[in-house]
Parts: C-alpha cells; sequence; structure tokens
C-alpha cells in the first residue's frame, strides 16, 4: 500500500473509506455553505469557494470545478495578488484527479513559469512540484518524479515546512521502493515519520510505520515487517478510524504469515481482517478478505469450508458491476479446490468461468490502453490545429498593415513577409514534428495490441497445456472426454487470438484460415487418419470482428467434434461439410455429415448435454435460428442475424 499527498496533506487512502470520508466532512461542508449564503464581502466569499473546492477533491470533483467557476467570477477577488494562479493550480488538481496527465501538467508548468524561486511565499511552488512529481509518477517515470521532489524539498527546507517535508518523504519512499532501493526508501520513511512524531501527526505516524513494513517484507525480513505492524496497531488505538487500520493491518499480517508457510496464524489474521471490513469496507476489499480466509482454509485441507468462504464472497459481488478481478480471483481459487480435491467437472465449469472474467479484465485493460493513446492522438491534432490557425491569422494581419503602410514601408513590409516566412517554416517544421508524434503513438497502438492478443494466445495455450497434462492422470473416459473437449475449446479461442497477432488486421479474423487451422486441430485431437474422414470447406472470404468470430468458432468447434465422435462409428469412412457464406444480410453455417445420423430419442435429450446447452447460449447472444435434422446423416444450419464484419 502506498501514501501519497494531495494539497500538502497525506492521504491515508486505506484507513479512511469513502463513505466515512464524505460524512466526516460533512458538517464542515454545511458550516462553509451557510457562511457562504450569509456572506456578502466578495474577497471572503472567494476565499470560502476555494476552500469548498479543497473540501471536495475526493468526493464530488464537479462540485469542486462548480466552486471554481463561481470564484472566477468574483472580480475583486481575481484582482487580489497571486489569486489566479491559485485558483489556476487546483484545475491542474482538477484535471490530474480526472486522469488528465497531460492537461494537468500543461497547467502546473505554466504556473511554476509565472512564480520566481525567491518568491518569499512559495508554498504554491512546492506543491506544484510535488503534483508534477505525483504525476511523472503514475506515467512510470521514477527520474522526473524524484527531480521534481529535491525541487519542492529545498523550497520546504528553507521555509521550515515540515508538514509539507512529510509528504515528500513519503513519496521519495515510495518512488525508491517501486525502484527495489529498499535502504532509501526506509531513510526516507523514517524521516518523515521523526517529522511526524514532533508534530503530533498521528495518522501519518501510522502511514509510515506500514511503508517501513511493507518494505521490510519485500526484503524477507519478515520479523522486522511483523515489529514494525504491531507498532502500527498500537498507534492506531489512539485514532477515531482504528477498525479501519486495524482490518489493513491484519491483512497485511496475514499475508506475511501466508509468505513463511504458517496458515494456522495467515488464517487467524485473515478472519479478524473480515470481522472488521464486513460493517465498514467496500464490497471488493469484503470479498478479497473472503478469499484469503478461503485460500487459507484450502491450504490447511479443508476444501469444504474453502468452497463455502468462496460462495459467501460470490454472494457479496453478485449483481455489483466494476469488481471484475475478485470474481476472477474467486473462480481460479474455485478451480484450484476442485482439481486437487479429483473433481474434474467443477473443475472445468469454475475455470470456464474464471475464463470468462479473465478475457473482460484484458479487454477492459486494452480498451483503457487504447483510449489513452486515443486521447494523445486527439490532443496533437488539435495542438496542430491551433497552430494552424494562429498562423493564418498572423499572416492575415500581416498582409492588412503592409498594404496599409505600402507606400511609405516598403522595407517594414519586407520585414513582415520576411517575418512570414520564417513562422511559415517554423509552423512547416512544427507540423512534421507532431505528424511524427501521431505516427508514433500510432505504430506503439498496433504493437499494444499485437502484444496484447499474443498474451492471450499463450494464456489460452498454458490452460490448454494444464487440461492436456490433467487428461494424463485420468482414467475415467467421461473425465477424460470432458477435459479433451474443454481443451479443443480453449484452443478455439487461442487460435483466434493467434490469427489476430499474426495478421496485418489487429481487430478482425479472416475466417477461412481459421476455420481450416481449427477443424485441422480437431482431426488431430482425434486421431483421424488421413482419407478417413473427407473434409469439405466452403467458407467465404470474410472478415469478422473478434466479438462474433469467438462463438461461431465454439459452435463450429462442438459441431465438428461431436460428428467426428459420433457420427461414424458404424462406418470406416465419410465427410463432413462446413459451410459458412453471408445471404441476404445473413450469416449462414451449416456442418452436415453422412454419418449414421440421429435418432428421435437423442434429439430429444440432445438439450441434456453440455455441448448443446453452450451452442444455445451462443446462438442468443448471435441473434440466431438453429435447426436440426436428418436427412444422410446429421445437418445443422444456423441463421445468424447479430455479426459484425471487419473492412
Amino acid at each position: 500500500m502506498q501514501f501519497i499527498r494531495s494539497n500538502r496533506w497525506l492521504l491515508l487512502a486505506f484507513f479512511i473509506s469513502l463513505s466515512g470520508l464524505i460524512s466526516g466532512q460533512q458538517s464542515m461542508v454545511d458550516s462553509l455553505e451557510e457562511l457562504l449564503a450569509n456572506t456578502s464581502d466578495p474577497l471572503e466569499r472567494g476565499r470560502l469557494l476555494l476552500t469548498l473546492s479543497d473540501a471536495h477533491k475526493q468526493i464530488d470533483l464537479n462540485r469542486l470545478e462548480a466552486y471554481l467557476r463561481q470564484a472566477e467570477q468574483i472580480a475583486e477577488f481575481m484582482e487580489q495578488p497571486g489569486m489566479p494562479l491559485k485558483v489556476q493550480y487546483r484545475y491542474g488538481i482538477l484535471a490530474s484527479r480526472r486522469d488528465k496527465g497531460d492537461s494537468a501538467a500543461v497547467i502546473l508548468q505554466e504556473i511554476i513559469a509565472q512564480i520566481p524561486e525567491e518568491e518569499p511565499d512559495s508554498s504554491l511552488l512546492s506543491d506544484c512540484y510535488y503534483e508534477l512529481a505525483n504525476i511523472e509518477r503514475l506515467r512510470g517515470n521514477s527520474t522526473d518524479a524524484i527531480n521534481y521532489l529535491h525541487r519542492a524539498t529545498d523550497i520546504d527546507l528553507a521555509r521550515n515546512n515540515r508538514k509539507g517535508l512529510v509528504s515528500i518523504y513519503v513519496l521519495l519512499g515510495i518512488l525508491y521502493k517501486n525502484q527495489s532501493l529498499y535502504d532509501q526508501a526506509i531513510d526516507y520513511y523514517q524521516r518523515a515519520y521523526n517529522y511526524c512524531v514532533e508534530l503530533g501527526m498521528t495518522n501519518s505516524m501510522a502511514s509510515c510505520v506500514l511503508n517501513i513494513a511493507n518494505v521490510y517484507t519485500r526484503q524477507e525480513k519478515y520479523d522486522e515487517a511483523l515489529e514494525k505492524y504491531k507498532q502500527a496497531l498500537e498507534i492506531g488505538k489512539s485514532l477515531d478510524e482504528r477498525d479501519n487500520i486495524f482490518a489493513f493491518v491484519y491483512g497485511n499480517m496475514s499475508n506475511l504469515y501466508s509468505i513463511r508457510k504458517e496458515v494456522p496464524k495467515a488464517l487467524d489474521y485473515a478472519r479478524k481482517s473480515y470481522e472488521l471490513r464486513k460493517s465498514i469496507a467496500r464490497p471488493e476489499e469484503q470479498a478479497n478478505s473472503l478469499i484469503g480466509i478461503a485460500n487459507n482454509l484450502n491450504h490447511l485441507g479443508r476444501s469444504s469450508e474453502a468452497l463455502s468462504t468462496l460462495e459467501e464472497a460470490r454472494k457479496i459481488v453478485e449483481g455489483t458491476s466494476g469488481i471484475l478481478e475478485a470474481k476472477e480471483r474467486i473462480y481460479e481459487l474455485e478451480y484450484k479446490i476442485h482439481q486437487n480435491a479429483g473433481n474434474p467437472g467443477q473443475a472445468l465449469n469454475a475455470v470456464a468461468t474464471y475464463l470468462i472474467y479473465h478475457d473482460s479484465l484484458r479487454k477492459t485493460e486494452l480498451e483503457k490502453q487504447a483510449l489513452e493513446l486515443n486521447t494523445k492522438y486527439e490532443t496533437a491534432q488539435k495542438e496542430q490545429e491551433i497552430a494552424l490557425l494562429n498562423a493564418q491569422n498572423e499572416a492575415t494581419e500581416a498582409k492588412l498593415n503592409a498594404t496599409r503602410r505600402q507606400a511609405y514601408m516598403l522595407i517594414g513590409g519586407l520585414l513582415l513577409v520576411s517575418l512570414l516566412g520564417f513562422l511559415i517554416f517554423r509552423l512547416f517544421r512544427k507540423t512534421q514534428n507532431q505528424n511524427q508524434i501521431i505516427q508514433k503513438a500510432l505504430d506503439e497502438k498496433d504493437i499494444l495490441l499485437r502484444e496484447i492478443h499474443h498474451r492471450v494466445k499463450n494464456n489460452l495455450q498454458f490452460i490448454s497445456s494444464l487440461l492436456g497434462l490433467q487428461s494424463e492422470h485420468i482414467s475415467d473416459l467421461s473425465a477424460l472426454s470432458a477435459l479433451q473437449e474443454g481443451q479443443d475449446r480453449v484452443q478455439s479461442m487461442a487460435l483466434i487470438h493467434q490469427n489476430l497477432y499474426q495478421e496485418d488486421n489487429l481487430t478482425g479474423v479472416e475466417v477461412h484460415d481459421y476455420f481450416v487451422k481449427l477443424i485441422r486441430n480437431l482431426f488431430d485431437s482425434y486421431n483421424i487418419r488421413p482419407g478417413q474422414i473427407e473434409l469439405d470447406l466452403k467458407i467465404e472470404a470474410l472478415n469478422l470482428d473478434v466479438d462474433s468470430v469467438i462463438p461461431i468458432g465454439l459452435i463450429v468447434n462442438e459441431l465438428v467434434s461431436n460428428a467426428l465422435k459420433y457420427a461414424f462409428r458404424e462406418k470406416e469412412q465419410g465427410s463432413i461439410t462446413v459451410i459458412l457464406k453471408e445471404e441476404d444480410q445473413q450469416l449462414k453455417l451449416e456442418v452436415r455429415d453422412n454419418g449414421r445420423g440421429i435418432t428421435g430419442e437423442e434429439l430429444e435429450h440432445l438439450g441434456n448435454s453440455f455441448g448443446y446447452r453452450l451452442i444455445n447460449v451462443f446462438k442468443d447472444q448471435l441473434d440466431a435460428n438453429l435447426h436440426i435434422s436428418n436427412a444422410d446423416g446429421t445437418r445443422v444450419v444456423m441463421s445468424i442475424n447479430k455479426y459484425r464484419k471487419v473492412a
């Protein structure tokens, strides 16, 4: 857990939940609102509006912006020395909190350019350096972040601003810890702690101690880490938010004992943490505590209790959006428990659900990264447009001046023309540089997409290999068949991501090549000899979006697998035909064989099979119609209405 400050105050993020923060500040906000309503003095109103904006930094960014807008409308207030810069600084904080780091950095740099370092009250300058350091930390630029913090340190040391130095030293500790420079990290945490003791900042004392414990854990100095956790508990006894502190410390102590393989102690502290968190923490934090308890129970061989605990965690996150990581961890642990207990069917169901959440998480990360790249691209475009407009305005003004003074300022006109040429040349060079930046961003986006598809394919291939290894230790034929089918399904998805990172088109799949690889893989999986079964593929040259190809590929996987397993039991040879074509704004998918066909009784009981239920799920997803008939073998036709092509 990392601790950073905002506007010269240390944020103890793990101590105070959002609801607790709101309730704790509400009375103060109400009092400020009442003062604002009863005050007509413009200067006092401006100061109150800035104070209200500061109070909303962590709870309501829209209200923060509204207060700043009101303050800007008070002319007498904005005419006061330094006030425009203070308002501008808060706009920088607003941009940073809204994850607009580039915009925030521009605002803060503009403020720094207007404040001389010898300014008697340079607290705003130190604040700007601190916020820039935090932005660079989030970007991963540790060296730049440390340089900004050293500038802020020089200013606060000169002003003897010990509260400010506490925040700076904690962030320096975080940066050095992230670089694995643990001795330097502990040194800065200890400096911050010493100031906290001098100033009586008990909350911040606890955060410094916990940060030191975190470093000791990374260094595998577990005894020292435990001592620090116990020290944090002693400090926490005197704080209003003691339950939050104790829950956090107990959770960390549980993790530490797990690392040391002292599972009973780990379980005990995990339960202590949950008992506190279940009444004060967010659903995700409660679920994560229960997952930790279940994991320890599993290590102790108490699988039934572990599964019951996971069910409790599942109920907490059920119906709650945006908690994909907790849901993914629940099903991952459930899979491991069932696998260790020798329950292949339940393990397969768990890993299938895990894959759904795993894929959703990766997709969410991809969309976020793509959005960041797109934002950078749009920002570069807007800057280019502004530069072009400015140049056009300058050119127009130069021409008008030349016209008015043409008779008696010929030399001046020539100078203006020369200046114009120079400006155009600079603009041309600037445009060239910006185009290179834009192209680089687009290239990085393509590389990122390929890397993500590559990693997803590798993860799926790893799961397929795990299923293959598991099947080598299973003698039960039905369980072995279930594992083979699961392996084929995972392989069908892995082929899609393999095609995506190997081809030029990163969002669509060429279905003909994909189906050839998919079905040949199934033939190999079922040991089909050359000449035993003839494959007739009639696939149109279509490029389909990955969200359309995945369900269609899994449907074809099920149908072809079913034909290979059952259709030719009474025949030495046969044929399978797969057709996919676009017709009347629909995709027509047909899979047929010339095997023994399907009886009426088999058709009635078809809905009981897992594969058929899987086909029905994807049928609904694709808004498709399904028809199964028995004519010289089995014939399955699906008319798909919901699909998307990629150019």
